[in-house]
């Protein structure tokens, strides 16, 4: 069922003084369950002449705050049939029950047993739905963006050789695990990775090539369990592991003091037989 709440007096708003209250085109959008609010002003320009035999449709002109800054955009207030047309156009799983809201909320104010908001009270509530329709579509752009990024990333991890990281360099990840994380992992703290005595654990310590699976240096990934090894994949994991990365290596550098390679050093590197090595 929607999440939000039902149709009622506070979205009944009386336009340019008319005898018959009016409800807001993404109220309606919200109530009917649209992923993008805003998709219901392409349906109603579909559908206008159709829509425009149960009335007049005004419109007037918003202000939307969007990634691309404020912006003007037009909105339409329906009447009851408009309403009760849309919700059968949309075809959405709630347009049924939105339907019986809208006549049950229209024939109340009809009865006189409601009132549509006062104009200010409308005038915030305009406000406050069209910030949070503006907050929706962050949401999934961010969302849209997350998944455009995976799908570079696994390009990348397809083309990008994967090099180990030296054997020192998994020793002194183990050594910093076992100093300032009680042997347990850094990315969940409810694993322990290594040992009594500072070594991994096989099987569940995991190295994790936090920076990118071409990267093998120390400052480039970190010891993890097999678990959060397999959920660092994940975009929206390894994001919310950012910070834990950031502290990690603080955690290192202050161990283990600035990596110091020589020419030499860094040519085995590239080539992968060699990881950096603690200074």
């Amino acid at each position: 069922m929607s999440a939000l709440p039902t149709l009622c007096a506070v979205d009944l708003r009386v336009i340019d003084g008319e005898a018959e209250p009016r409800i807001h085109d993404l109220r309606l959008a919200e109530r009917l369950g649209f992923e993008r609010p805003r998709a219901i002003r392409q349906l109603i320009e579909r559908n206008l002449a159709d829509l425009e035999t149960y009335g007049r449709l005004p419109r007037a002109v918003a202000t939307s705050h969007d990634g691309s800054g404020a912006r003007p955009v037009e909105e339409y207030w329906l009447n009851e049939g408009q309403v009760v047309r849309l919700c059968t156009l949309s075809k959405t799983p709630f347009a049924a029950m939105v339907t019986k809201e809208a006549i049950d909320v229209f024939l109340a104010y009809r009865h006189g047993r409601l009132a549509p908001a006062f104009p200010l009270a409308e005038e915030i509530l305009g406000e406050v739905r069209g910030l949070r329709v503006d907050i929706a579509d962050l949401r999934r752009e961010q969302k849209e963006q997350g998944a455009e990024i995976i799908f570079l990333a696994k390009r990348v991890d397809d083309l990008a050789p994967r090099r180990n990281p030296s054997e020192e360099t998994i020793c002194g990840a183990a050594w910093t695990a076992f100093k300032r994380y009680n042997s347990e992992c850094p990315s969940c703290r409810g694993v322990k990775i290594v040992d009594e005595v500072g070594k991994p654990i096989r099987g569940v310590f995991n190295w994790d090539h936090f920076r990118g699976r071409e990267c093998n240096s120390a400052e480039d990934g970190w010891p993890v369990c097999a678990s959060c090894n397999q959920k660092l994949i994940k975009f929206e994991f390894k994001e919310s592991r950012r910070a834990h990365f950031a502290v990690y290596q603080e955690n290192r550098a202050q161990m283990t003091g600035p990596l110091r390679l020589t020419a030499s050093q860094k040519r085995r590197d590239r080539g992968g037989s060699q990881g950096d090595l603690f200074g």
